[in-house]
């Protein structure tokens, strides 16, 4: 097994996962980043606020930049 953080810019992301390991590997790791960001702008949905408000917008945009933060930063590096 690769880790692909041992190589290229040391990053667990798509890039990098395109470069060291090629398509194959690299299109599921798009995939899952995609759904990482999707899936903390749709935790607005679970909030008690109603859809169009500005509240609303307003968090989805904090968890969109929540999301872009954690995956500049990853906690587990």
């Amino acid at each position: 097994d690769i880790d692909v953080r041992e190589f290229g810019s040391g990053n667990a992301g798509a890039t990098n996962t395109f470069r060291v390991l090629g398509k194959r590997a690299g299109i599921p790791v798009l995939i899952l980043d995609i759904l990482k960001g999707t899936l903390a702008v749709s935790l607005a949905y679970f909030s008690d606020l109603s859809v169009g408000t500005s509240e609303f917008i307003q968090l989805e945009i904090g968890l969109g930049i929540s999301a872009l933060i954690g995956h500049i930063f990853p906690v587990f590096s």
